[in-house]
């Protein structure tokens, strides 16, 4: 979600103002965040959900302590083909989807065409969040699981591409990724209520039901060039290239100084 388009646009930007100081950005997935942050080989680890108890409990085992960082609000928008008419779900309806109970788009109000699945892999961010908040409406020790015929795909660029190609094809990605070659289903959060679309608007004032913020994770106080990045992705610049990548800018005050 960050390290797709956001990461590598903050790390050309700083670099441009920074020449002597080089970043390498990986979009591999948030638990990569905390395993980098870990064994040392990250300096920052960017996340697009919460550290977990699991993670929490390793970082006391290693003597660590973090600091978590908001750099921005992100929707996260339920993606169709743009030829598909399908009006509306409800936040029941896609956990049915997801789950394959619900297997043709009529029985939900759409075309009389099969669905085919697609999703983030399981350490992925989007995966996790989408999992607890919609899959399992909010327990996080809930049975539900994607189902079977899912096909899992590292990277948001190639599902938006898969989506856009496929007429039958149903995915979830974060906000900056809802691209003209697909479609944002708007989502209910309950039956009878308002089906709201996923853009920067609905996500700012609350009214979509499937928000969250966007994270960066630290060893304590970051230090040298690190909190520098930090304050920059913190700064005015910062958070105008977090609105331009498609997400909702951080409301969180800081005292890093860039």
């Amino acid at each position: 979600t960050i390290g797709g388009a956001l990461g590598p646009d903050l790390a050309e930007a700083y670099h441009e103002e920074h020449p002597a100081t080089f970043i390498e950005w990986q979009a591999l997935g948030s638990s990569t965040a905390f395993v980098g942050l870990f064994d040392g080989s990250a300096a920052l680890g960017a996340s697009s959900r919460p550290i977990n108890e699991t993670e929490q409990l390793e970082a006391k085992r290693r003597g660590l302590q973090l600091r978590e960082w908001v750099i921005g609000y992100d929707g996260i928008a339920v993606l169709v083909h743009p030829s598909n008419p399908l009006p509306e779900l409800t936040v029941e309806q896609a956990s049915k989807i997801f789950q394959g109970k619900i297997r043709n788009y009529r029985e939900v109000g759409g075309p009389d065409r099969p669905i085919e699945l697609i999703a983030r892999p399981s350490y992925s961010g989007t995966h996790g969040f989408f999992k607890e908040k919609v899959l399992r409406r909010g327990n996080s020790k809930g049975p539900e699981e994607f189902a079977e015929s899912t096909a899992y795909v590292e990277h948001s660029a190639d599902i938006v591409q898969r989506v856009a190609a496929s007429p039958n094809a149903i995915s979830f990605l974060g906000l900056g990724w809802v691209k003209p070659s697909v479609r944002a289903v708007p989502i209910a959060a309950s039956k009878g209520a308002k089906a709201i679309t996923a853009d920067i608007a609905t996500v700012r004032d609350g009214s979509y039901p499937v928000f969250r913020s966007l994270y960066i994770y630290s060893i304590g106080e970051p230090q040298g060039e690190a909190r520098n990045l930090l304050a920059y992705i913190l700064s005015g610049a910062g958070q105008q290239q977090v609105v331009d990548n498609g997400f909702v800018q951080s409301d969180v005050t800081t005292k890093l100084a860039y």
